[in-house]
């Protein structure tokens, strides 16, 4: 069975973290260019959230994890979630 990866997810939680803070600096500093930039970081963690799949049933959205802290189940067919490494 194919697994999920683990380096896409982070790549999601990370440009899901800078993506708000650029955008408050933008606002801060009152440059447009870094709130787009944080736009673009959020745009670019939503694809790439929604790209990562269910091996089972194929289900696109699944929770992006940094760590094997426990056991995801996904959310539309129950199935563990495995991530490589």
């Amino acid at each position: 069975m194919k697994k999920i990866s683990r380096r896409w997810a982070r790549a999601a939680i990370l440009l899901c973290a800078f993506g708000p803070v650029l955008m408050l600096v933008g606002q801060w500093w009152e440059t447009t260019w870094l709130v787009g930039a944080g736009g673009g970081c959020l745009i670019a963690a939503l694809l790439i959230k929604f790209s990562l799949r269910c091996p089972k049933c194929g289900w696109r959205g699944v929770p992006p994890q940094w760590f094997k802290d426990g056991t995801i189940h996904c959310p539309k067919c129950g199935a563990p979630l495995e991530y490589d490494r």
